[in-house]
């Protein structure tokens, strides 16, 4: 699936109060089947086995098993009127099952997981399609959070986080930020959210507001930086798909790299996110009349409105956004009373793959990376297949070549042109970034062009450091290469090789998507 992100910057820091819950997925519960290794919740022919280091059970409907082997620590608990019986007669209503059925739920679930939630518009509705940055599926600041009735529940909160949520309700109880605190000291908090290990470790703070968002730009989510991204991430990229793009970039708030295109803008006076998501939700329902655009407008916490469209592909979504870029030009043209933005720049991603054209199909005429790659290595090795007949002539003939002695005076020619010395890195006297160019050359596309002279910190997207310029032995008058080998001037290669290592992560198997 490929995805278009609209990105705007903005001069105030807010996003809008939609009224959104997120609601916790994952309980402990004695009938959930997913907390069981049978896939399925005990019944009358099972033999039970819940052992050390489980979290409570709670047992909240009448329930019939052939034995069940508590632990030597734990805790069952019995909803009201709910009743646990035993017998020996075969149940035939009840699947077979080659062992014991055994409890499975041995450590907490992360609260920084965005599986673990689900946006909801009320307190008890069911989970909504709504799509979010990743970095939203984790309650925000302006979220109303809920652990529903009835169920029991095992979350670890992380350690070192400052978690921010709108409103916390557990078991139909609301807390504020003060009463939570006290509940998670206590025993019963403890065994919901069981403290960090280890000395010196501190526990994540939650702070509950219970302060609406009245800003009509908008108000922020806050989990698009800082420590709780890059928890977020940690936990959720080991699942990310693959960009359907052969050049994809990464938005803020995201923990995929994706493919689409990203605008650019400031915000101009009397802006209205709540207008803004409608026009462009016009644009997408005008595009796109069978809904498989999709449109989030967000705000990050470095200052940007956000307003991402996913589709099935790029030949869908950037069009939409093209669209929406020429409608700003125009308004731009006639002041600029209708979005109320400065400014504006459009990127793109480019090299759409199309699965169902087959592997490796491209579009918008691009070469793929493994294309070229081998134009790359075929001129490497026609140049050094050039380079040896060279040598063998002049060595055959006794004769001299004016292009093999250009080639072989290149370090000198070079040495000539560069700096002598190494700037230190680090070095305070020298600006921090440093691009001089006088052609621009290839523009692009994920950054936009970038002429003339940049020196300080201040960057159009992202500036590399200055690289640090080598210099070259004197007394060296051969030719480097350095993909292959050093080439002397009597002909003689002297090769230093070099292995490439890469490590590839372990998926992470946790029990955080039970539900």
């Amino acid at each position: 699936m490929e995805t278009v992100f609209v990105f705007f910057l903005l001069l105030q820091l807010t996003v809008p109060a939609l009224g959104v819950y997120k609601r916790w997925l994952l309980s402990t519960n004695f009938n959930n089947p997913n907390n069981w290794n049978a896939g399925r919740a005990p019944c009358g022919n099972d033999v039970v086995l819940i052992t050390d280091g489980s979290p409570v059970v709670y047992v909240q409907t009448n329930t019939t098993l052939k034995e069940l082997v508590l632990p030597d620590n734990g805790e069952i608990l019995f909803g009201k009127n709910s009743i646990l019986a035993f017998t020996d007669a075969s149940d035939p209503n009840c699947p077979p099952f080659d062992g014991d059925v055994e409890y499975v739920v041995s450590a907490p679930h992360k609260w920084v997981n965005p599986d673990n939630w689900c946006p909801t518009g009320t307190e008890n509705g069911a989970c909504s399609p709504m799509p979010l940055l990743d970095s939203e599926r984790v309650p925000c600041a302006t979220d109303d959070t809920v652990f529903p009735r009835d169920e029991a529940f095992f979350v670890d909160l992380d350690t070192g986080l400052d978690i921010n949520v709108k409103s916390l309700k557990l078991s139909g109880k609301s807390f504020t930020t003060t009463t939570f605190i006290n509940y998670i000291q206590s025993p019963d908090g403890q065994r919901i959210f069981p403290p960090p290990k280890g000395t010196g470790v501190t526990r994540s703070s939650v702070t509950v507001s219970r302060q609406n968002c009245n800003d009509p730009t908008g108000c922020t989510c806050g989990n698009d930086q800082g420590q709780i991204f890059k928890k977020i991430c940690s936990v959720f990229t080991p699942k990310c798909p693959r960009a359907q793009c052969r050049i994809p970039f990464r938005p803020m708030g995201s923990c995929c790299d994706v493919c689409g295109a990203m605008f650019n803008g400031t915000v101009g006076t009397g802006f209205s996110i709540a207008t803004f998501k409608t026009i462009l939700q016009g644009f997408v329902s005008a595009q796109n009349g069978n809904a498989t655009v999709k449109l989030i407008v967000s705000k990050t916490g470095m200052g940007f409105i956000q307003a991402v469209l996913t589709g099935d592909n790029g030949d869908i979504s950037i069009p939409v956004a093209q669209t929406i870029k020429s409608d700003m030009d125009a308004d731009a043209r006639t002041g600029g009373h209708k979005y109320r933005l400065d400014g504006i720049q459009l990127m793109e991603s480019s090299g759409a793959i199309h699965p169902t054209s087959g592997p490796g199909a491209h579009t918008g005429g691009q070469l793929g990376g493994g294309s070229i790659a081998g134009i790359i290595i075929a001129l490497i090795v026609l140049t050094v297949l050039v380079l040896f007949g060279l040598l063998f002539f002049r060595k055959k003939t006794g004769k001299s070549n004016n292009m093999l002695d250009d080639m072989l005076d290149i370090p000198n020619k070079v040495r000539r042109t560069l700096p002598r010395g190494r700037r230190v890195p680090g070095d305070v006297s020298s600006p921090r970034y440093e691009i001089e160019m006088t052609d621009p050359g290839f523009g692009n596309p994920l950054y936009g062009d970038i002429g003339g002279v940049v020196v300080g910190d201040v960057r159009p997207m992202e500036m590399m450091a200055a690289e640090i310029q080598p210099t070259f032995d004197t007394t060296d008058d051969g030719f480097n290469n350095p993909l292959y080998a050093s080439v002397t001037q009597d002909g003689t290669f002297v090769g230093k090789g070099n292995k490439a290592s890469s490590k590839q992560s372990k998926e992470d198997r946790g029990s955080d998507s039970n539900i």
